[in-house]
Parts: C-alpha cells; structure tokens; sequence
C-alpha cells in the first residue's frame, strides 16, 4: 500500500499526477497517554521564560489509541531533522527528502497511519520546515516505510531554526512574573497582531508556518495559528488548532484556535482579530456557540466513518481530533476586561467610566449580561430611551472624577453575538 499525500488547512494550492492517491492534512482519534515525547532536541536553543514552564503540546498524541501509533509518532518527530541533499519534483515544485523512517511489524490501518501523521503537524508548529506532501508504503510484510520532505536544505533549516528561535526568546522576554494565563494568552495575541501582516510570501511556502508569521513577518490563517500555539506553548498556556470554514466567505477553509485557560476550553481566532472587519478582540476566547455564528467547525475524527475520510478526489477532508466543548465565558475578552452590565441601574457602570477616564483609555466596553438583561433592550435603554442613556453615566463618571473630563457623546459599535458594545471614548 502506498500513497502521495497533501496536507493542507488554508487551501495550499498544489497539485499532483494523475494516478497518485492523494490526500489532504487534517486529524485524529482519541485514548490515554503512555509514552513520553522528548522535544528537547529541537528547543535546545530557546531561553525558557523566568516565570513560566514550559507546555508541551501533545493534544494530538494524547488521544492516538494504541501504542503502535506513539511509536511511530515518536519515530517521525526524532527523524524529522534528517534532511538529505536529494530532491523531490511534482509538477515542477521541489523540496528537500528526510530520511526515511521505517519500522517493521507495524499493525496499523491506513486511516490510522494518516493520524499520526497528522497529528505530527499538528502537535509540532516547530518542525516549520516540512513540506505538506508526504509518501508513505506499506508493504506485504507489514513493514512501514514514511517519507517527508522539507521545504528548506539541512543549511537554510539550521539557519532559520536560529532565527525562529531569536524571534521566540524575544517574545519570552515580555512576560511578566504576575501574569496569570489570560494576561499570557493576551500579550501573544497582541504581539501577533501588531508584528505580522495577512499576506502570502511570493517565493515561498512559509506564510503556512511559525517562521513565516514570526520572521517574515507575513502569513495566512495557518500561519498565524502556527505561531500562536508555539508562543502559547512557551508561555506555559495549552493550545490546540480547529479546523473548519469561513461561514462568511462561502465556506472556504479556515484554522483557529482553542485556549485552555484555568482548566476551560475557550475558542480564539487571531487572524480574524487582525483584520479590518472586526476590531482587535472580538474573537479572543469565545464560547463554540458564538463561533459558530461565523465559523463552521469541521467534524471530529472518531465521527467520521472510515469510507468518508477521502472526498470523490481522493483527497482526506477536513477534519478535527477531539474539538473541545468551550462554554465558559470567564476569559471572554469583553466580559474580563469590560464593564459589566447586570442592571440598567447600576452605578458600577459610571465607577468604570471613570477608571477608563483616568487612564485616559479610547475605548470602553459594555458586557451586557445575558443572564440578567435583553441585549437590544439594554442598548435603546442606553443609548435611546429618555430616562436612561449613556450620557447619564458619562456625566455621573465626570461627577466622579471631579470635572468634566469626558465629553458628552460617544461613538458606538454593537455586537450582538458577543453580547457587548464598544463605546468610543472622547475627552475634553
């Protein structure tokens, strides 16, 4: 048995020859973990933060089923920096050959063999030089043969893990001692953000991986994904990857992330933070309820029979591991960092105001609860009604502040779904 794969989340436009099995990246089944992953290898060279361990990520690995399949992923993560001077051609792309991995004896169906594989990717957003396409034979005697191929030679590899890494130690630096994981999550999200630009590199693949995002300074959704989850793991925050479609632009593929923040799921989109459609934080740990109002999350792996893995192509479809229930709304960006809203009433509001004034913030947000309050009640309430309106608040937070430091009006922007609206701020 034998195959060509592509492993693709953001639509890597390759193609292939006509009689090869081919078959598209994506994910896995579940179960215990019993065999330990030693990474050190690869992370030699990065300065762990004063302040925070280190978190492996192995949320993949942890749910392969048998033993057998640990094996192998293990076996691919340590032989994953063998690149050899032999080149690979397809359809005039080319890319360096690893060495080929082998073991014997293996017991593995092929759905299953596509997992670990998967879950490698996955798990690993450092092994950035990889190539998506991969071969893999299965002979008569059960006898396993995986070839991968990497995007750069063994010289350009080392030199660009140097530079991934510099960029990494950076970040780490701006961690700070009273961080809880939240404020973690928030200063890489941040970073991310301000340091990298939607776009795809001309002579390159890297815009799909971490070195991409952090040194080229340029990525897709992958990409950004990629290096959220290498900055989270450093920072001592568990992360995993989701893939799905973009609702909003005829379900196109798509890949974000979910956080686990405190022991909760939460699910957090930093390519969509970073766009000119939504404003910095709209879609920094939402409930899955809330993203799917916009995202489609493509089915998890133990759901999918066997016979529905590969598209009328050929190709695998887009799938998930074990996607995590996220229903907590503790670390929702708005609802942590906002003021919220549990009567129309309350003075805590104005109290915030004034805060916000203090600091001289621009913006101000309103968490309405949705377990006390109608969110398009709240806001004709606030913004339209005579006996209540912002202005109330601006004047009572200036009542405050001893001044009228804040003027009379603001800019607003609802948002229904998240249950918050953001208020422009303006001062005297």
């Amino acid at each position: 048995m034998s195959a060509v794969l592509l492993l693709s989340s953001c639509s890597i436009p390759f193609s292939f020859n006509s009689g090869e099995t081919i078959e598209t990246r994506d994910h896995n089944t579940n179960s215990s973990n019993s065999i330990k992953i030693d990474k050190t290898v690869r992370a030699d060279s990065i300065k762990l933060s004063p302040y925070y361990e280190k978190r492996e990520m192995t949320y993949w690995y942890d749910r392969l089923g048998q033993n057998e399949e640990r094996n192998l992923y293990n076996a691919i993560v340590k032989g994953c920096d063998e690149i050899t001077d032999e080149r690979a051609t397809d359809d005039g792309y080319a890319s360096y050959i690893i060495e080929p991995i082998k073991l014997s004896d293996v017991h593995l169906e092929r759905r299953q063999i596509l997992n670990v594989i998967s879950s490698v990717f996955e798990d690993n957003p450092d092994i950035f030089w990889l190539d998506s396409r991969y071969t893999y034979v299965l002979d008569s005697e059960r006898n396993l043969t995986v070839t991968l191929r990497s995007y750069f030679d063994k010289k350009t590899q080392k030199k660009c893990k140097k530079q991934l890494n510099a960029v990494v130690n950076s970040v780490l630096k701006g961690l700070k001692p009273d961080m809880n994981e939240f404020d973690r999550e928030l200063y890489i999200h941040d970073y991310i953000i301000k340091n990298c630009k939607y776009k795809k590199s001309k002579n390159s693949n890297n815009h799909y991986n971490a070195y991409g995002c952090l040194v080229e300074q340029k990525a897709v959704c992958e990409g950004y994904n990629e290096a959220f989850a290498l900055l989270l793991s450093y920072a001592g925050v568990n992360s995993t990857s989701v893939s799905g479609s973009d609702k909003t632009d005829g379900n196109t593929n798509h890949v974000w992330s979910v956080v686990e923040l405190d022991g909760d799921w939460y699910h957090t989109d930093v390519t969509w933070d970073d766009s000119k459609e939504y404003s910095m934080y709209d879609y920094l740990n939402l409930t899955t309820k809330q993203i799917q109002k916009t995202h489609a999350i493509a089915p998890d792996y133990p759901d999918i029979p066997t016979e529905k893995l590969l598209d009328k192509d050929g190709n695998s479809i887009n799938y998930n591991c074990e996607t995590p229930k996220c229903t907590k709304t503790k670390y929702n960006y708005y609802k942590y960092t906002g003021s919220i809203l549990n009567d129309i009433s309350d003075n805590t509001l104005a109290e915030d105001l004034a805060k916000a004034a203090e600091n001289r913030d621009p913006y101000f947000n309103i968490y309405v609860n949705p377990k006390t309050m109608n969110y398009r009640t709240t806001y004709d309430q606030l913004f339209s009604d005579e006996l209540y309106t912002f202005q109330h608040y601006i004047k009572k937070a200036n009542e405050i502040l001893g001044s009228d430091v804040l003027r009379p009006y603001s800019v607003v922007c609802k948002k229904n779904f998240l249950n918050t609206i953001n208020v422009e701020l303006y001062y005297n």
